[in-house]
């Protein structure tokens, strides 16, 4: 999904999402979309045409992909003037069974399209704004760091038992990502993405295995497990 017409729609923007989301290409969180920041800003400059409809529950909740997609990418990004924490101080100006109402779309719009949130209930704002995190998932610049963690590990013979002990090594980024979100789903994420690279590396797996085994984590992860690991493996026989 690459150079979206400046001219778009919103209400074009949200099927073409919809069939993005929906094409049987295992997108299971948003920042599983491929996304490049000029598509990101257009996003951002139609989502920013919501603000004229605050309270219109019919509106926000017909562009309900759309938003979504403009806070995780938001992140992504690291755009610092429209992050979803920016965005959700506009709901000052709405009622409050507005924002209720809002949730309950949001929630319902993460079952729908089975873009996992594992645990989580969407009913407060602390609450959409963590599954926005685990939504964003780790950006594509840092799977290799991901994966060379785990394989320090496991080439230790080590574990690493606390999130603590990864996170503080990633970039300022991923720090500023997972700070919203409370020790044990840092623990649970984290362990996940072990689970997915032990199937690969260790177990050997393909590709397509590890994303059945690991149902509830990013596509893209996994296949720049699988891609790492055949790199390494195909140097380490050239050696």
């Amino acid at each position: 999904m690459k150079n979206l017409a400046n001219n778009i729609s919103l209400l074009e923007l949200e099927k073409k999402l919809e069939q993005e989301i929906t094409s049987g290409s295992n997108i299971r969180i948003i920042g599983d979309l491929n996304i490049s920041y000029e598509d990101y800003t257009t996003i951002r400059e139609k989502i920013n045409e919501l603000m004229n409809y605050k309270d219109n529950i019919t509106v926000w909740n017909q562009y309900r992909l759309c938003t979504l997609v403009s806070w995780v990418f938001s992140l992504i990004y690291e755009d610092t003037e429209y992050s979803a924490d920016n965005f959700m101080e506009s709901f000052d100006g709405f009622h409050q069974y507005a924002i209720r109402y809002l949730l309950d779309i949001y929630n319902e719009t993460f079952e729908e399209f089975g873009l996992e949130i594992p645990g989580l209930v969407i009913n407060s704002e602390k609450s959409l704004r963590e599954a926005i995190i685990v939504q964003a998932g780790v950006p594509d610049e840092y799977h290799k760091m991901l994966f060379e963690a785990f394989n320090t590990a496991v080439e230790n013979e080590t574990v690493v038992e606390e999130e603590k002990d990864l996170i503080k090594n990633f970039a300022p980024k991923i720090k500023t990502m997972f700070k919203h979100l409370n020790r044990e789903r840092q623990r649970k994420l984290v362990n996940e993405y072990r689970k997915a690279f032990i199937d690969i590396k260790v177990k050997g797996m393909s590709r397509d295995e590890a994303v059945k085994r690991n149902p509830i984590i990013s596509t893209k992860v996994i296949s720049s497990f699988d891609s790492i690991n055949k790199k390494k493996e195909k140097k380490a026989v050239t050696i």
